[in-house]
């Protein structure tokens, strides 16, 4: 396109700045608006731009990060899963169940049964 190379920059920092919200938070609620008036872009460029940008659209970011970072806790800390999810951001324990097998292959008990 017809955009100089600061101006691509300076909008990869935007873009940057939100997904790092998205990855890690700051506790606010992380809703495409936010990220978006972050970003200085409307919602809907901002998912576009993202997705292009990140290869992956934001909601599917950030619930790839909580899986991470739950699978992290539970192989490497003693807490019960029900404070994990807190500690992440979930609360509905079904979701977290079915995300989880479905990210790493196995429930989150049956990871921390192999880590023990």
């Amino acid at each position: 396109t017809g955009r100089s190379e600061s101006r691509r920059r300076d909008q990869f920092t935007r873009l940057a700045r939100a997904r790092a919200l998205l990855a890690w938070g700051d506790g606010e609620p992380a809703d495409i608006a936010r990220l978006a008036e972050v970003a200085r872009l409307s919602s809907a460029h901002f998912v576009r731009l993202f997705h292009r940008v990140f290869d992956v659209p934001p909601h599917r970011y950030r619930i790839e990060r909580r899986m991470q970072l739950a699978w992290r806790m539970i192989a490497h800390t003693p807490l019960p899963i029900g404070e994990i999810l807190h500690h992440i951001g979930l609360g509905s324990h079904s979701t977290f169940s079915r995300s989880f097998r479905r990210h790493f292959g196995v429930s989150a008990s049956m990871l921390r049964a192999q880590r023990r």
